[in-house]
């Protein structure tokens, strides 16, 4: 009989595993920016922003719709122009907090899972469930 033997586990052999793989390392910012953008994104579709793109197309036609959406473009654009958009300094916070991440993000594979979804569930619900 040995004494002092530790036996560990299958499952302590694959924490361990698991603990010394680079690649996990890597994404451990990718959840939380799934959440950030799933976020913004799910705000941006039903809280105000398409609703209003709704209304000008509506009102003014699909024609004008896109001379607005190439309007807020150029606005986006042009950020040291004076009258145009100027990012405050929550924004800047965000966008250097999140810009490494977003090269662990599929922007394209993203947007197809919710409309997927969205089609799925008939509209809204889409959202990620969230965490307990």
């Amino acid at each position: 009989m040995v004494k002092n033997e530790v036996v560990y586990t299958p499952e302590w052999l694959e924490i361990v595993k698991l603990a010394k793989n680079v690649e996990l390392k890597k994404d451990k910012l990718k959840p939380v920016f799934d959440v950030w953008v799933n976020r913004k994104i799910e705000w941006f579709l039903f809280n105000g922003a398409v609703g209003v793109l709704y209304l000008l197309k509506e009102v003014f036609g699909k024609k004008a719709l896109n001379e607005f959406i190439n309007f807020v473009l150029d606005y986006l654009d042009n950020e040291s122009t004076p009258g145009h958009y100027y990012p405050s300094t929550n924004i800047k916070t965000e966008l250097n907090k999140y810009c490494e991440a977003a090269r662990l993000f599929n922007l394209d594979e993203y947007l197809t899972g919710i409309k997927s979804l969205m089609y799925e569930k008939g509209g809204k619900n889409w959202q990620l469930q969230k965490e307990n």
